[in-house]
């Protein structure tokens, strides 16, 4: 059997289970990885699966229409996002428990997730030892985290994370950004979004094709988009966007969670000036301390400038991913 998406069916099953028959709902995009959870659960006698879903407005539908007893759900899904799918979930199919079952660890990710009322949360790289036990726990109606998030979920949210993705490509950039932004706009977070104008139209495009009524979002200041190319020096950058937060604050409210990503530092650095690269990086540090701010940064083609170079964005970041 191709274990490659993650986990190996056989490792899975455990023995009879006194569980009560259980409907499931199994919402994931990627078909190997249905095809893999539908053979482990059935391979419990009291399991059924009533049905799959490959996006999120289908598996809302879906849980309106056959209230399952439970639904495992991918985060990141076409057409509505599994976190805004949970929500509209939970007044379609209130009784309906759900285990997100997905290949993001970031805390962010994790806490919006359950702060939706999901009562379960598995990483897929986990699954193998672990989603049988999520099922157990979670239709008995407790909270079950994996063991590899405990650590992440008791850790503060840090008002300073600060992150770092390599992207190859135009597609890679839009997709990286669009994932950080459902979240945020998944809770409602005011966020500042410093794109190119082509890649802010595709930005919107994508969102709104996840379900996210981007209209709304822009006139109510939660979505707020400020040109990468704009010709101004770092520090007038930043108060530029000190502006920007102001502005949500005044729309939704003080004390809300901002949310930052972009491309404009990366910009900088491909043109060569990593100089001015690091230091808008660094006021971007402080801006999000100000500002409890959360920080994605998006750059091109990591190798452009060599090792060293490489080395001294990372030295600027939390964590860095490629893309």
């Amino acid at each position: 059997m191709n274990t490659s998406v993650g986990f190996a069916v056989q490792e899975c099953v455990g023995g009879p289970s006194s569980l009560p028959l259980m409907r499931i709902l199994i919402v994931e995009d990627f078909r190997e990885w249905r095809r893999q959870i539908r053979s482990l659960l059935l391979a419990r006698p009291e399991i059924e699966i009533v049905s799959e879903a490959a996006d999120g407005a289908e598996a809302v539908r879906k849980a309106a229409e056959l209230t399952p007893d439970l639904i495992l759900m991918d985060v990141s899904l076409p057409v509505l996002n599994g976190i805004e799918a949970c929500r509209r979930i939970r007044e379609a199919s209130p009784s309906s428990k759900i285990i997100f079952l997905s290949q993001e660890k970031s805390i962010d990710v994790v806490q919006e997730a359950l702060d939706t009322g999901a009562l379960g949360y598995v990483s897929k790289s986990d699954a193998a030892r672990e989603l049988a036990r999520a099922v157990d726990v979670v239709s008995d109606g407790r909270r079950f985290i994996s063991s590899s998030l405990e650590l992440v979920a008791n850790e503060a949210r840090s008002p300073r994370g600060h992150e770092v993705l390599f992207c190859f490509d135009d597609d890679a950039i839009v997709d990286g950004l669009s994932s950080f932004i459902s979240v945020a706009l998944g809770a409602t977070e005011p966020t500042i979004v410093v794109v190119t104008e082509s890649h802010r139209a595709s930005l919107i495009e994508k969102l709104q094709r996840r379900g996210f009524d981007m209209k709304t979002f822009i006139r109510r200041g939660i979505f707020i988009p400020v040109d990468a190319d704009m010709p101004c020096g770092s520090a007038q950058f930043v108060q530029i966007m000190g502006s920007a937060t102001q502005h949500a604050f005044e729309a939704l409210g003080n004390g809300r969670r901002i949310s930052l990503c972009g491309e404009r530092a990366g910009r900088l650095w491909a043109q060569g000036k990593i100089d001015d690269a690091m230091e808008l990086e660094r006021l971007a540090v402080q801006f999000a301390s100000a500002h409890n701010a959360r920080i994605l940064c998006v750059y091109p083609q990591p190798h452009l400038h060599g090792p060293e170079a490489l080395e001294t964005v990372c030295a600027q970041h939390t964590s860095a991913r490629y893309f």
